[in-house]
């Protein structure tokens, strides 16, 4: 038993031991045998839904799953829940907003129910750690803002997805391309996305070039100035309520402008053109990553950090139209 423990790295031997042990089988040249593996992955889909391990979604945002208005991820949680389930687990949320409830605590209560495997949801606006003992875990990040404390990330793709809307842009005959953009999604993105936006305005013609409009907090009356002063044929934005507020200003979408959402796949508005960001997919892969984490033993902040990053897709909708020149 203690060999066989040492082995999937628990933590229930001490490390000494265990690293004697797996010194030992390395000298011995053991390897683990992947038949044995998808045998113990069969057996514990097998398992009744009261005797499943669990999995732990943590949610620092200011509401519960129920409640939770941040429909991406609202979409990386469900689909994480299937997956966990398909893989003989189950997923059960945590929210920090509970009454009374510490990250320390919340930490405390994971290690006495046995509770392994941490998914992280997308973290809230100016939020990037939590006070928890990470080396009890094997946890996976669905989001960049967490990118301080060294955690696996399986994320959209957010460099593709202003690649992928830039090219779709110019399909139409678009040229003046304006990007809209605060602060929060800014970090979200680990700066990708405006970066990449400003390198490519940085190849343009001058007559092409949008200087992006970027504020700590997006509003009505900082858009109209913007566009007044840029003139932008078509609008990119991750917040669909760019495109409330264009509307708001009385501009006839699309006719009088293009509206692009990053975000598309949201839904929070009806017909947008714009990027589908996968959240489903995103579910998925974290919870295949972390299983595969759990069955290795590998617990704590890793050494070298992986990353996923889902490719996005595009929707037609009704916010885009095809410029002729």
């Amino acid at each position: 038993m203690a060999v066989s423990l040492a082995l999937r790295n628990s933590a229930r031997i001490s490390s000494p031991t265990r690293a004697r042990i797996q010194r030992i089988a390395a000298d011995l040249g053991y390897t683990s045998d992947p038949k044995i593996a998808d045998m113990m992955n069969y057996l514990r889909k097998r398992r009744t839904v009261k005797n499943q391990p669990v999995l732990a979604l943590i949610n620092a945002r200011d509401a519960p799953l129920s409640r939770l208005g941040a429909a991406h991820a609202v979409a990386v949680a469900r689909s994480a829940s299937a997956a966990a389930q398909r893989q003989g687990y189950r997923l059960e949320e945590f929210w920090l907003g509970t009454t009374g409830m510490t990250e320390r605590r919340l930490s405390n209560i994971l290690e006495a129910r046995g509770i392994r495997g941490v998914l992280l949801l997308p973290l809230p606006p100016g939020r990037s750690s939590l006070d928890f003992n990470w080396s009890r875990f094997a946890a996976v990040s669905t989001c960049y803002l967490s990118h301080p404390i060294g955690l696996h990330q399986i994320s959209t793709h957010r460099q593709h997805y202003i690649e992928l809307t830039l090219s779709k842009l110019r399909a139409l005959g678009y040229r003046r391309i304006g990007l809209a953009i605060d602060e929060d999604m800014d970090l979200r993105s680990h700066h990708q996305t405006l970066a990449h936006y400003q390198w490519d305005q940085s190849r343009l013609p001058g007559g092409q070039r949008v200087q992006e409009f970027y504020a700590p907090t997006l509003n009505r009356e900082l858009l109209r100035a913007w566009i007044d002063e840029q003139k932008p044929e078509v609008v990119v934005s991750p917040r669909n309520q760019v495109y409330r507020m264009l509307v708001e200003l009385g501009l006839k979408i699309p006719r009088r402008i293009g509206f692009a959402s990053l975000a598309a796949s949201a839904k929070d508005v009806p017909h947008l053109s714009g990027v589908d960001e996968r959240p489903e997919t995103v579910g998925k892969a974290a919870i295949d990553f972390l299983a595969a984490q759990l069955q290795r033993g590998e617990f704590g902040i890793p050494d070298v950090r992986q990353f996923v990053l889902v490719e996005v897709g595009w929707i037609k909708g009704k916010t885009l139209r095809r410029v002729r020149r």
